[in-house]
């Protein structure tokens, strides 16, 4: 026997499963490049959706409410807790001052600790009211602790540690750790 005769599709031309086969591709098909389409549709979505195009406070600034495009084109408002809203520091504390929230054009990826959505803020002073945007930021700048922008303790351990006057885990280290906290 051949290799040809163990395929799903017969290779030949004639045959009484001719039709029935080439009647079932073309539903198929189009089933196949709906769903791709609609998958397609829904990824970029899920991409593009955490950019936010309005947020306002309400009246006590207790809550956030944020303005969204849907997958069809529509706006649609999630109501957010202020309290509940923080920018994360990164893991890696190296390179910070690449970040793309540095940068007057940059991004701001604020996350709610409630529901883990994330929001996408341009950092652009034109899209923000200059009264609340130091309140706003003060508010969601919580987690960041002050060597995570002021590398002047690692740079310290780094020198000691690049001159052989200090390893890591000895006694000279933790004394350094305790007068840090």
């Amino acid at each position: 026997p051949m290799g040809y005769d163990n395929l799903f599709v017969p290779t030949y031309t004639h045959s009484i499963f001719t039709v029935d086969n080439h009647g079932l591709m073309f539903p198929i098909a189009g089933l196949l490049s709906m769903y791709s389409a609609y998958m397609g549709l829904a990824l970029t979505n899920q991409i593009l959706r955490d950019y936010v195009i309005r947020m306002q406070y309400n009246r006590d600034r207790e809550l956030i409410f944020v303005t969204r495009i849907t997958p069809w084109g529509s706006t649609e408002e999630e109501v957010f807790e202020t309290a509940h809203l923080e920018i994360l520091p990164p893991a890696v504390r190296t390179g910070l001052q690449h970040l793309s929230a540095n940068h007057d054009d940059g991004l701001l990826d604020v996350t709610c600790m409630s529901t883990q959505k994330s929001l996408v803020l341009y950092n652009e002073d034109k899209y923000w009211n200059p009264s609340l945007r130091a309140e706003f930021l003060d508010k969601v700048y919580n987690l960041w602790k002050p060597d995570l922008y002021d590398n002047s303790y690692l740079r310290r351990i780094e020198t000691l540690q690049a001159t052989n006057d200090l390893a890591l885990g000895t006694q000279e280290h933790e004394s350094i750790e305790q007068k840090r906290q």
